[in-house]
């Protein structure tokens, strides 16, 4: 009996004790304008607060995140609805190696001096959309990655004297982005750092790196299927149905040597749909362009054309060929459920010759699909489709459809561009001599030289785009920009009517390049043949920063709360349920 009252004492001291361990580690972080650091928590906060304004700080920002166990990175999260600015003065931004920061909105734009602390120091991840970086000071860091980084869609500004706009500690890609230093754009802070340009446009130029150039061109399956619609529609619904169901363009970013893996962009986009006569069959064409483009943005998206085509839907009609899985699949418009005879008819010279996809082993042509797998049908050709129906409410002959099979499609697993007979996209014969050199013009004045003169762009980011800026794109200074959200039509009208957006296709996957064609004139290579070389600051005031400790000392940002509570419940738990079965067995021996 005084065992028992011995033990209820502990758990009843053990239950006072556990909800105070919590409350103790709450966070008391002060708020900016003090001397302590900023958290995740607070800063996602403060930028909601002054969504749309300007948001001052005057103290450090740590963003830590701690992972869930099935993820390698926390994330934190932060969605802007009107160009923001964060003016950090001597501060930074610290992002850790565990954490993930998701940015996302029509603009952001962090500045400051720099010249003390880098604005941002990334050993994380950043997913961000609409992102400027801007360094002011003399001597300043815009960007310090430490680790393996990807800086994927930003703009990064350092035009001060003896600025560097990034410092890479391990391992570099600079994707799709605009990076701009007062003397260099990459400074490598020791002999293995290794950086990867890709599809930017970056000054001065960064010798030793590897460059690779980008251009863009419409994701092709759009233009080969087109949109089907049914005679009969309103003018009103046709433009509803490239509104709702295609609501951006897609193009390919192809590397312009045809050796590294081409990339998926996706980019909002408007619709010029003409004046139709659907009351009869017909073929009609749609013509859409992006929008949305930041001025900054490095190469050309071009128009896209899309075949528009209005049928008879009790007559049979082919609408879609696309890769599926490991084989390819063609759909029909309708559902054909009370014919017992039809033939999918396949042409590889042309039309010249037709053979069945029955045929093919292992392939399947139903009443609403077919499907063949695509190690039974040979590669690198065009195929010809067409339907045949000999009985019930749809018999007839259908349309012809295209649909282009080459190992080198960017969706075909493979990848370097189409090869529809007509060099659409031609593919670099690596076979042919190259230079050996990155490719393209300089990117700017070298290390030595006089800084470029930059246009740093607004401050505050407007709240409407511009029109689209188009640059020509040439190896080495192509690339491209994150999609933004929202709709500009860059003041193109169609008749009063308000223009629609547009998909040019669904996304693809991409990968490595293999087997490609060895038919193309085009030369050269896409990286270099010597390393990287480092570029050490040449003025002290160019500082090497370190990430922030995300556990600064006591009294600045309290530690996160301690597992100790957990463990001690645990414990009072299990003291309480062995103490419960021993009375049990107690009682029953008595």
């Amino acid at each position: 009996m005084r065992a028992t009252k011995i033990l209820i004492w502990v758990l009843a001291a053990l239950a006072l004790w556990w909800p105070a361990v919590p409350a103790a580690a709450e966070p008391t972080t002060p708020a900016p304008g003090g001397s302590g650091v900023i958290d995740a928590a607070e800063f996602v906060a403060l930028l909601q607060a002054h969504d749309g304004g300007v948001l001052v700080l005057d103290a450090d920002v740590v963003l830590d995140a701690d992972p869930p166990w099935w993820a390698s990175y926390g994330s934190i999260y932060a969605y802007l609805t009107a160009p923001t600015v964060v003016v950090l003065g001597d501060h930074g931004i610290t992002v850790t190696e565990s954490t993930m920061l998701v940015v996302d909105g029509p603009g952001l734009v962090l500045t400051g001096s720099g010249a003390v602390t880098p604005l941002l120091t990334l050993a994380g991840m950043l997913d961000a959309a609409n992102l400027q970086i801007e360094a002011t000071g003399v001597g300043a860091v815009a960007v310090r990655t430490v680790g393996t980084v990807n800086l994927v869609g930003l703009r990064i500004l350092a035009p001060g004297e003896d600025a560097v706009a990034v410092s890479a500690a391990g391992q570099l890609l600079i994707a799709r982005c605009e990076v701009v230093g007062g003397r260099s754009a990459v400074v490598g802070e020791s002999a293995d750092t290794d950086v990867v340009i890709d599809g930017s446009t970056v000054s001065p130029d960064v010798p030793g790196t590897q460059i690779i150039g980008r251009e863009a061109v419409p994701q092709h399956r759009i233009q080969e299927n087109g949109v089907t619609v049914p005679v009969g529609l309103s003018q009103e619904d046709v433009e509803l149905t490239f509104k709702f169901d295609h609501p951006v363009l897609h193009y390919y970013l192809l590397d312009v040597e045809r050796q590294a893996a081409a990339e998926s962009h996706p980019q909002p986009g408007v619709c010029e749909v003409p004046p139709l006569d659907t009351s009869v069959p017909g073929e009609h064409v749609v013509r859409c362009w992006p929008v949305d483009v930041p001025p900054w943005f490095p190469i050309d998206l071009p128009d896209v054309e899309i075949p528009l085509h209005v049928i008879d839907p009790s007559k049979p009609f082919l609408t879609r060929a696309m890769p599926s899985g490991d084989g390819i699949s063609v759909s029909y418009y309708a559902r054909m459920w009370d014919a017992e005879s039809l033939t999918l008819w396949y042409s590889t010279d042309d039309g010249e010759s037709w053979q069945s996809l029955g045929e093919v082993e292992d392939a399947f042509v139903g009443n609403g699909s077919a499907f063949a797998p695509s190690e039974k049908l040979p590669h690198n050709r065009v195929y010809l489709f067409r339907l045949e129906v000999d009985d019930g409410e749809y018999a007839g002959l259908s349309n012809t459809l295209a649909f282009s099979f080459y190992d080198s499609d960017p969706d075909s697993g493979d990848v370097g561009g189409d090869r529809t007979g007509a060099d659409r996209f031609p593919i670099a014969d690596p076979d042919l001599p190259g230079d050996g050199q990155p490719s393209g013009p300089p990117f700017g004045a070298g290390p030595g030289s006089p800084p470029a003169s930059p246009d740093p762009g607004p401050t505050i980011p407007p709240a409407a785009s511009p029109p689209p800026s188009k640059v020509p794109s040439s190896p080495g200074t192509a690339g491209a920009a994150s999609a933004g959200s929202g709709g500009e039509t860059g003041g193109r009208t169609v008749s009063g009517r308000p223009l629609v957006n547009v998909i040019a296709d669904p996304g693809s996957s991409v990968a490595d390049e293999t087997d490609l064609p060895d038919d193309d004139p085009t030369p050269g290579a896409s990286q270099t043949s010597q390393p990287f070389q480092p570029l050490q600051p040449s003025s002290p005031d160019v500082p090497s920063v370190k990430p922030e400790d995300p556990n600064p000392p006591p009294g600045e940002s309290p530690a996160a709360p301690s597992a100790i509570p957990w463990l001690v419940a645990a414990t009072g738990f299990a003291v309480l349920a062995l103490s419960a079965a021993a009375f049990w067995v107690r009682r029953r021996r008595l």
